[in-house]
């Protein structure tokens, strides 16, 4: 089963929500946390991470003005594992879904993520939930071209998979450069198609969670991307 990396800040309540479902769902999961909380919630994600008794967790701890990418750039490049999972704290991945696309990977080194589909939930208010399913369509196109266009003309996202390990580095090399708030999973749908064929699962492979409570990432300016 490849490791699942989960990127936080500030919300140990959310990732511990996660470790609980992983912890019930998929015991033995080895999970790595890469952590980038203030000084204020550091104690209370380290207590969250302690004593799983059916989750491995690797708690990485890292300062708090130390951007995303860096942080998961260091943790991919010490380990030695091909396979990874990118998750986050408010997201749950089908971990035996995932343990198919890294067998299907192993036996085709042509592809270079496979992923199922996703559902994703979004909590409005405290009486009100959406939801939305995204359906995974395979990228197998010889030619990076081809499989560009494709995952453009149907909105591909790519992030919700079991992937190779250099890909993860390059994606985030990348990013550290060029990314845009709004833009990030298009742009790497297009990347991922360069890289290599994308194969898809017919299963849920991840559900997806937005909690109007919470922050995120937004664009100010509608033209930004045009802009840039």
């Amino acid at each position: 089963m490849p490791k699942l990396l989960i990127p936080t800040r500030n919300r140990p309540f959310a990732l511990g929500q996660v470790l609980d479902y992983l912890e019930r769902f998929y015991p033995g999961t080895e999970v790595i946390v890469a952590d980038g909380s203030a000084e204020a919630y550091k104690a209370g994600v380290a207590e969250t991470c302690a004593g799983r008794d059916r989750a491995a967790v690797d708690l990485r701890s890292y300062p708090y003005d130390l951007p995303l990418f860096d942080r998961l750039l260091d943790v991919l490049r010490s380990e030695t594992e091909e396979y990874f999972v990118m998750g986050a704290d408010d997201d749950y991945p089908m971990m035996d879904v995932m343990a198919k696309g890294q067998s299907f990977l192993e036996e085709n080194p042509d592809y270079c993520l496979s992923m199922g589909s996703y559902v994703s939930l979004f909590l409005r208010a405290p009486d009100k939930l959406d939801a939305q399913v995204r359906i995974a369509r395979s990228l197998d196109h010889k030619d990076p071209l081809k499989r560009m266009r494709s995952a453009s003309d149907m909105m591909i996202q790519t992030t919700y998979a079991v992937s190779r390990r250099e890909l993860l580095i390059e994606r985030y090399e990348r990013a550290r450069h060029v990314f845009l708030a709004g833009f990030f999973d298009f742009a790497t749908a297009l990347q991922d198609a360069i890289r290599g064929k994308v194969n898809a699962i017919p299963e849920i492979g991840f559900i997806s969670t937005r909690n109007y409570n919470h922050s995120y990432l937004r664009v100010e300016d509608n033209l930004v991307h045009l802009r840039r």
